[in-house]
Parts: structure tokens; sequence; C-alpha cells
């Protein structure tokens, strides 16, 4: 923020902050920075994305422990790809390679930026 002689102000808006209980909760949000037409700050959309998708959190129930071959469910479960969140990790991986593209139409990019654009690209 820069404060000038006449009380006036300037700063950069460019940006929100989440916690990781919002990000939890709304996993298909991305933020887009849009063209600046008139004012010196660039807009920034929010697509919220809906509720959080994907598959609801674990609970498990003692009574389960009694149905037979339950216990290899769980197990192929736990060991396989549908627990790991595939599809959610393939959608944050997509937001964040175009989160590097947007910023980079608009600003240099650091090399810290230029590392983490190109992990989202891998």
């Amino acid at each position: 923020m820069c404060y000038l002689f006449n009380n006036q102000s300037f700063s950069r808006l460019d940006r929100f902050l989440v916690n990781e209980e919002w990000d939890y909760r709304f996993s298909g949000s991305r933020q887009c920075i849009l063209l600046r037409p008139v004012s010196d700050h660039f807009p920034i959309l929010l697509e919220g994305g809906g509720l959080r998708r994907g598959p609801s959190p674990f609970r498990f129930e003692n009574m389960w422990l009694k149905v037979e071959g339950f216990k290899d469910l769980l197990k192929s479960w736990w060991e396989g790809d549908n627990f790991n969140g595939v599809e959610y990790k393939k959608n944050l991986a997509l937001d964040q390679f175009q989160f590097w593209d947007a910023k980079e139409k608009t600003n240099r990019l650091s090399l810290g930026e230029m590392e983490a654009r190109r992990k989202a690209r891998e």
C-alpha cells in the first residue's frame, strides 16, 4: 500500500485469501484475473464451482466388520486410486496451470513462480 501526502492511498487488490476449510468445502472453485478496461486494478472472477463434489468423508461403523468380505473390500478401497481423489488432483493441477498462465499475462513471473508453473504442467 502506498500513502500520499494528501491522505489518499493506492493499493493492489489483485488477490484473495482462503483457508483450508474454505478450500475443502469449495474445492471446485477457481480464480481468473480479468482484463482491466478502465481501473488500475485487475478484477478477479471467482467461479464458485458449487459445494464440494466427489466422495463424501469416510465414516466407519463397527457393524461393517461383521459383514463377510467387507475387510477385503475396504482394503481394496484404501489401496486403489478411487480413494486418492485422482479427479480432484487433475482439476487442481489444471487450475494451477491456468492461474500461472493468467498471471504471466499481467506480470513477469519470479523464479519461484516459474518453478511452480513448471510443476503444474507436469
